[in-house]
């Protein structure tokens, strides 16, 4: 039966106005990166952890990564999970209420000895101040399997962060009358059995008048310990590196103090080469600093300045490459989480390249960290992918899990992934979002997207 003029007309029509579509739509991605980026974008599965996850810690003798969340009262690692033959997030029981802050420390606790790893909690009864802040401590040996929190520490100043080094714990305190630093001895026997009254002693090593001394770093480097002060929000005043000798005695005195005049420091990181990086924001740009390998513990070297508006979070980790397949993994590159202000799908974090030695180098023009991949060598594939992904979040915290987590250096982690079939498998990165919960990057499709579990990592 032969088909109607119109309808013939009407088929050729509707033919052609496909294919301009299809041609403006090839023309918008090709000319506006936002056509691109959503063409490119997985669709986003729902985070396991979710709201603010802070920056991890790592316990390598417990063979796990700890993780907390802003205003939540759960903590979680990455670990091997033997019932389902794979690596993976579990949550341990609560530690009481609100979490502030996690530290991994050398002690004696619960029968251990010096060397020892433990996990310690800051915890606030009540979400704002006045609250009663408590200092728990993971217990993995007295009723093992079975892991339990107990108090150690309680105290109504308001503790702000918690850090450990030096077989010590440190805390930043705001208190009735002033701001100090904390130092908590992890090292005696003085532990209380379960169920005891808590009595680790405190020893009150800094104070100031100023909420610029507010703690957002601890380093252990050589004979010394550094403390980077916050300075005051907004101006950035009285930031400052404070040194302090490395010592196991009760006292302890400020040896040294670097002034980092109007930049409010965000975070601090050491480098394999000894390096330490210190991050931070001006009033429209984030700016990043160098204590040197080697160098007098004044000797403070800017090496970059963000473009404006465009921000530092303080998130940072090293990422190492097993670039030869030979589990030799080099430190290639520091990672750097980074926000901004104003109307922008560029976020994400940034990359800059590190010295065959694991240093960001001295020298005297600045060095741009540089977007995925735009640098060369990079921990993504795919700079599109990760514009259209991870690129459009705030990155409060970043760190790739240690090569060696789960096993000694040259087995390593996931031993069966490092088989030479498995020749450039690289370890996951995770990275804590503003809003959006924990992501992770999956090597074997080049994609960031939230870390929901269902990724089997064995």
């Amino acid at each position: 039966m032969k088909k109607p003029a119109h309808s013939s007309l009407m088929s050729r029509f509707l033919i052609g106005l496909s294919a301009l579509f299809a041609g403006i739509t090839a023309m918008s991605c090709a000319q506006d990166p936002i056509f691109h980026h959503i063409s490119l974008e997985e669709a986003p599965r729902d985070a396991l952890i979710r709201g603010s996850p802070q920056q991890a810690v790592v316990a390598h003798e417990h063979e796990r990564v700890y993780m907390w969340s802003h205003r939540g009262s759960a903590v979680w690692f990455f670990g091997y999970d033997a019932e389902r033959s794979a690596w993976r997030w579990s949550s341990l029981p609560s530690p009481g209420g609100p979490v502030g802050g996690l530290a991994v420390a050398e002690s004696v606790l619960g029968g251990g000895s010096v060397g020892g790893e433990h996990l310690f909690a800051l915890v606030y009864d009540g979400g704002v101040p006045p609250r009663r802040s408590r200092i728990m401590a993971l217990d993995r040996y007295t009723n093992y399997p079975e892991e339990n929190w107990r108090e150690v520490y309680s105290t109504t100043d308001d503790l702000r962060s918690l850090f450990g080094a030096h077989r010590k714990l440190f805390a930043g305190a705001r208190r009735s009358n002033d701001y100090a630093i904390l130092a908590f001895d992890v090292t005696s026997t003085g532990f209380a059995p379960p169920g005891s009254a808590d009595n680790l002693v405190r020893e009150t090593i800094y104070t100031s008048s100023s909420p610029a001394s507010l703690v957002r770093g601890v380093i252990e480097r050589g004979a010394s310990i550094y403390f980077a002060q916050m300075g005051t929000h907004l101006t950035g005043a009285g930031s400052s590196i404070l040194v302090f000798p490395a010592t196991l005695a009760s006292v302890m005195t400020v040896s040294d103090t670097i002034s980092v005049p109007g930049v409010v420091i965000t975070g601090m990181i050491k480098t394999p080469g000894d390096e330490i990086v210190v991050v931070g924001n001006a009033v429209n740009q984030g700016r990043m600093f160098l204590l040197p390998t080697g160098a007098p513990p004044a000797e403070l070297t800017e090496r970059t300045r963000l473009g404006n508006r465009l921000f530092f979070s303080g998130g940072m980790s090293v990422w190492r490459a097993n670039t030869a397949g030979t589990n030799v993994w080099e430190p290639s590159l520091l990672l750097l989480g980074t926000w901004a202000s104003g109307l922008t799908n560029r976020i994400g974090y940034r990359e800059m390249n590190l010295t065959p030695l694991g240093n960001v180098g001295v020298g005297t023009s600045p060095i741009e960290p540089g977007n995925p991949p735009e640098n060369g060598f990079s921990s993504v594939g795919s700079n599109a992918r990760y514009r259209a992904s991870i690129g459009t979040r705030a990155v409060q915290g970043i760190f790739q899990v240690p090569y060696d987590l789960g096993g000694v250096a040259g087995a390593g982690f996931f031993p069966d992934m490092m088989l030479s079939e498995n020749e450039g498998w690289q370890p996951p990165i995770f990275a804590s979002t503003a809003r959006d919960g924990m992501w992770v990057y999956y090597f074997a499709r080049d994609r960031w997207n939230a870390e929901d579990n269902s990724i089997n990592w064995r």
